[in-house]
């Protein structure tokens, strides 16, 4: 069921993601310019590939920071932030030529709930 923008008021919508070195990290939106209730921003493929040490990405990962991919919010996610008034937060999936990015993690996840049951992942 997807949850409607208007319910929460938001003056800003955060999209999430959690990149490979398992950071959150957020690109705010404003809620003025979202269209039919959905929200999708643009991040740099490269994104991915920077580590937790320093602000760049690692050598020899193959993602560089020409070219971008469409992170589109998961509005059944939406939530507002309690600590931030007037903001809510979506969990993003990373989108690459409209199908679901092979670096996106929740893709991953999602695929390996396809799997049958003897093959997934526990945690």
């Amino acid at each position: 069921m997807t949850k409607n923008i208007s319910d929460s008021k938001p003056c800003f919508i955060r999209v999430l993601w959690c990149d490979n070195a398992n950071i959150i990290r957020a690109k705010a939106v404003c809620v003025d310019e979202i269209k039919d209730q959905e929200v999708s921003v643009g991040i740099s493929r490269a994104q991915q590939g920077v580590p937790v040490m320093y602000d760049g990405v690692v050598a020899g990962c193959g993602l560089d920071p020409v070219g971008e991919i469409n992170l589109k919010g998961d509005m059944s996610t939406l939530t507002p932030i309690p600590y931030a008034p007037g903001h809510a937060r979506v969990m993003g999936d990373m989108f690459y030529e409209g199908k679901v990015w092979d670096n996106c993690p929740r893709g991953f996840l999602k695929k390996n709930d396809q799997r049958p049951s003897g093959r997934r992942f526990k945690c």
